[in-house]
Parts: C-alpha cells; sequence; structure tokens
C-alpha cells in the first residue's frame, strides 16, 4: 500500500488572561531557533501588542503557524517522515515560551490526514464488515434497505476537552473506492505521553486496516 500525506499538523495551546503573546516576541524566538521568517510584521509601537494569525516562519520543510489571540502554536508539514524534526521544533518552541511568559501549556495535539491507496476495492470490503454488525442488519431490515458502513469512526476521551483521540477511516472515492482516506486527531495534556503516543499511530492505523480486511 502506497501512503501520501495530505498534511500534519502538531500543535500545542495555552491559556493564560495574563500573558497575550506579541507575535514580534514570537518571531525573536523563531530566529534563535534557526527558523527564516516568512511574515511581515509592523514596526514595534509604544505599549502596543502585536497579534497575528498565519505562518511566521519555516524551517526543514517545516511550518510555523501563531494564532496569538487564541495562543496556539502549530507545525505544519507535509510529509509524516518529518514528524519527529516537527515534534522537536515544537519541544523547542514551548520551552522558549515557558521561559519567557512563565506559562504552560493547556494541551498538544496532532492532526494528520493521509490517503493510502491499495488495489483492493475498499467500498466492497465495507459492505462485507457490514454483514458482520446486527444493528446494521436490525436497521435494514427495519425499513427494507440495504445501508452498509461507508468506513469506521473510532474515539477514545472526551470532545474538546484535553484528553481526546479521533481515527476516521473511509473509503477513498476519488481512486473509485481503492484506497482509504484517513483522518486522526490525538490530543493530551502531558508532553511525555503525547510524544510517546503520536509515534504509534502509524502501526496503530496500520493494524486498523488490517483488521478492517479481514473479511
Amino acid at each position: 500500500m502506497l501512503e501520501k500525506t495530505k498534511y500534519f499538523k502538531v500543535a500545542c495551546r495555552y491559556f493564560s488572561y495574563l500573558s497575550l503573546f506579541d507575535a514580534r516576541d514570537v518571531a525573536e524566538i523563531m530566529q534563535k531557533l534557526g527558523c527564516k521568517p516568512i511574515a511581515n510584521l509592523p514596526p514595534p509601537e509604544f505599549g502596543a501588542r502585536i497579534g497575528m494569525t498565519g505562518y511566521i516562519a519555516e524551517k526543514d520543510r517545516n511550518l510555523i503557524y501563531i494564532d496569538t489571540d487564541k495562543q496556539v502554536f502549530r507545525v505544519v508539514s507535509f510529509d509524516f517522515v518529518d514528524l519527529f524534526n516537527s515534534l522537536n521544533m515544537l519541544e523547542s518552541i514551548i520551552n522558549e515560551i515557558k521561559a519567557r511568559y512563565n506559562v504552560l501549556p493547556d494541551f498538544y495535539e496532532l492532526a494528520w490526514e493521509l490517503i493510502i491507496e491499495t488495489e483492493k476495492n475498499v467500498l466492497e470490503i465495507f459492505q462485507k464488515q457490514s454483514q458482520k454488525v446486527s444493528l446494521l442488519n436490525d436497521i435494514n431490515s427495519e425499513l427494507a434497505l440495504d445501508f452498509a458502513l461507508f468506513g469506521i469512526r473510532l474515539f477514545s476521551g472526551t470532545p474538546n476537552s484535553p484528553k481526546w483521540f479521533d481515527i476516521r477511516i473511509e473509503p477513498n472515492l476519488s481512486k473509485n473506492g481503492r484506497g482509504y482516506h484517513i483522518g486522526v486527531i490525538y490530543r493530551d495534556k502531558d508532553w511525555g505521553e503525547f510524544s510517546e503516543q503520536v509515534m504509534k499511530i502509524p502501526d496503530i492505523i496500520k493494524k486498523l486496516i488490517e483488521q478492517i480486511e479481514s473479511v
């Protein structure tokens, strides 16, 4: 199977009413970390804070995105092989922000969208798996219809909370169902647990697809 990452983002959100970030401070941190600035910021004014929403810098195929009002930092890339570098970049940003503003992250998050191409007809695979789902069989019997699963979606945790894991696997209709369109959101408060679990996600997806195809 051929894997193609559409994008992935590793992010960190802070929450502090007392410490609103200034985009010029963030740009200074980015330069300190060896990033190339890509945003044109206005000159400083006395007593004025510069806010920003957008990409502020880049380094090693990673784009750094900030939203100073929501206090979010993201490292964005388009190849999952850059994940280790992206995690290291995010960790460096976190350490600099903690030192400068004396605030702690609210949570860390990975968002990953990818396509896995295969010669198998994934629509047919899900139709066969649908026959094993008693609830779906009951629905079809009650309504005299022939519904089938259009993929699966699994979750763990509580939505809109700092602890959340969400995996969606569907047929890739742009290839007439011969492939998987996959979306992952993983969020955690603890950096060590977050970075460790993120590295396991490709293997989790592989095992899920093996289970889906075991018809």
